[in-house]
């Protein structure tokens, strides 16, 4: 099930993402990682499911930001955690191909 979208302000593409975390790009947004490649992880599950996707400004270098948050919601205690994904693709594992929708 698709949870939410949110457009790439630079190639006007989506990126979107499922319960578990994983990000499905369309009309050219670019793949920066999914939960499963951040080195915070801890969420995603079904007690943890990602719940948002938004276009993260950062601090504006190729390392630091203009890419995307995700952002999950812990089920047992209601907290919001956020996983930033810079612009650098630098989260997403080498090789690994984005699936398109």
């Amino acid at each position: 099930m698709t949870l939410a979208q949110a457009v790439d302000p630079f190639t006007g593409g989506t990126w979107t993402i499922k319960f578990d975390g994983s990000i499905y790009t369309d009309d050219g947004a670019p793949y920066l990682g999914g939960l499963n490649n951040h080195p915070e992880f801890h969420a995603g599950g079904a007690g943890n499911p990602a719940v948002a996707v938004s276009y993260w400004q950062g601090n504006n270098t190729p390392s630091g930001g203009q890419g995307y948050k995700i952002t999950t919601l812990d089920s047992a205690t209601g907290t919001l955690n956020y996983y930033h994904f810079p612009r650098d693709a630098s989260l997403a594992n080498v090789g690994l191909v984005a699936a398109t929708g």
